[in-house]
């Protein structure tokens, strides 16, 4: 049984691999990458990569076979080993182009010279990847649809000047280490692309390869190292837990002294030494890696199938997000390939309480979403019984219905208990069209039962010319509800609905059966 010995200064830590579960993958031959291979024989240098997880560490053991094991210098100038990791591509939205992540095109800010120059704030776009890889401005320009700027400033487009484009890189979710065969600590390589992701997201990121921990064993004929990291070390997580994780490992062999120049090889065949990888190698860790690092348990994340980021920031790990989508030049025009992209730092509330009357354990996550086109909505969902009830609400609108109870429980008279719940959107997610940013809201009652909930009511109401508003199945156009009163909690309640333009109201009393059934209408004087 081979023992490993983790030492940081004056703290040491004894590990072995007998108390780890079933290697997650192994890799007995890594292949030269193409253009690199310099290898005078089989002898020269070979490696093997085994890879571990127990459920708290990520382990990679990397056995080196090499005729001189490289010691001085710096950079490619010595031996070392490359690890690349990354968020998989299911950890980031729908249309997200993974393959040329972290590519973009950046629209710097520009001279102001009056109004008719489009907005100067900073943007980041993206294109599919079957056009080229990586990005450059040059050919952004001829393959594409993005209009000169003759017709950006004729036909009043929301969108940066050529002139203000340049190619750039964000590490949303990558990082890259550098790991010696002298035992020097381990180098953040990509440590600079982060630097415009922090200023997005207004954060900055951490020291996050402090939780990187190797050690190595000089070899008759070459080495071994053996690296254990925590989810501080991959800076970028999935909550509540890692289950898959992509990564490339290169195996440098800088040769200079023997005028062979550098040798390559890695767990991939595509791709260039020092670059992010088009291509990497998938790990599924049977022990998945717990990164649960928020105040919502396990859980609530299964439970609502919701799979926030959690970044390592100076301040600890925050939730954050890259939102994408099709750039629109104008109403219902877009191109065929072009994208939008934001990074932001997403808020996400919870709280859990006892209905102490009622007995009923209920817990609510709300988190914030920002849209690059879009307005911004709430995501909230309210968790009862182990039943997931999920509501949207656009931020920052005005609702017209009072909703007081809204959110707490209730019981039927047979005993059962219910839940009042209130969402709201526009009627087109850009607020384009006659009434694109008019509000579309939706009240439900629900009768929570063991197997199940029933909807017992339902409200929807909107804007417009005319403005709609339906109550179980009929129609009140012209009106919209202002306000709800129980009568008979959880039997009965009295719904006040205002005219949109003239000064008339009405009273409406609904009322169903003890168990939530017979729905009636009544219109009162």
């Amino acid at each position: 049984m081979r023992f490993w010995l983790f030492c940081s200064f004056v703290v040491c830590v004894v590990f072995h691999f007998g108390d780890l579960n079933a290697q997650d993958f192994q890799m007995d031959s890594l292949q030269p990458i193409k253009g690199k291979s310099l290898i005078s024989s089989p002898t020269d240098i070979q490696a093997r990569v085994q890879a571990f997880c127990n459920g708290e560490h990520l382990s990679f053991v990397i056995e080196v076979t090499d005729d001189h094991v490289g010691k001085n210098g710096n950079g490619l100038e010595t031996d070392h080993i490359a690890l690349h990791l990354a968020l998989p591509s299911q950890a980031y939205p729908p249309g997200f182009e993974y393959d040329l992540h972290p590519h973009y095109i950046q629209a710097r800010a520009a001279n102001t010279r009056g109004s008719e120059f489009p907005s100067s704030a900073k943007r980041f776009f993206s294109t599919y990847s079957e056009y080229y890889s990586p990005i450059e401005v040059d050919n952004f320009l001829q393959e594409h649809d993005y209009p000169d700027s003759k017709t950006i400033r004729d036909e009043g487009l929301d969108l940066p000047f050529p002139s203000q484009l340049k190619a750039t890189r964000i590490d949303y979710g990558i990082v890259h280490y550098a790991l010696y065969p002298d035992g020097r600590p381990a180098v953040l390589v990509n440590k600079n692309h982060f630097a415009l992701l922090e200023e997005e997201l207004k954060i900055q990121i951490g020291k996050i390869e402090e939780g990187l921990l190797y050690s190595v064993d000089i070899t008759d004929d070459g080495y071994i190292i053996n690296v254990q990291l925590s989810p501080q070390a991959l800076g970028f997580v999935e909550v509540p837990e890692v289950a898959e994780l992509n990564f490339v490992i290169d195996v440098i062999d800088a040769d200079f002294r023997y005028k062979r120049g550098i040798t390559v090889l890695s767990t991939m065949e595509k791709g260039n030494y020092g670059s992010p990888k088009n291509d990497y190698n998938v790990l599924q860790l049977t022990s998945p890696l717990q990164t649960n690092l928020s105040p919502a348990p396990n859980r609530v994340y299964t439970k609502t199938d919701y799979r926030p980021t959690y970044t390592y920031t100076s301040k600890g790990w925050l939730p954050t997000a890259v939102e994408v989508d099709a750039l629109h030049f104008k109403e219902f025009k877009s191109s065929e390939s072009l994208t939008e992209v934001r990074f932001v730092h997403r808020p996400i509330y919870y709280h859990h309480y006892l209905d102490r009357e009622h007995l009923l354990s209920v817990e609510q996550m709300a988190i914030d979403f920002e849209y690059v086109n879009a307005r911004g909505e709430e995501l909230e969902f309210t968790i009862i019984n182990d039943q997931v009830f999920g509501v949207k609400r656009v931020t920052q609108s005005l609702a017209r219905l009072d909703t007081v109870d809204n959110r707490m429980t209730f019981l039927f008279p047979d005993g059962q208990p219910g839940l009042i719940l209130s969402e709201n959107s526009t009627f087109h997610p850009y607020g384009w069209g006659e009434c694109g940013h008019c509000v579309d809201e939706r009240l439900h009652i629900y009768k929570i039962e063991k197997n199940g909930s029933k909807k017992v009511l339902s409200i929807e109401q909107g804007e417009g010319n005319p403005g709609f508003c339906v109550i179980g199945n009929e129609s009140f156009d012209g009106y919209y509800v202002s306000k709800l009163n129980w009568v008979k909690k959880g039997q009965m309640m009295v719904l006040q609905l205002n005219h949109r333009e003239e000064n008339l109201r009405k009273r409406l009393r609904v009322s169903w059966d003890d168990t939530g059934e017979d729905l009636e209408l009544e219109e009162l004087p």
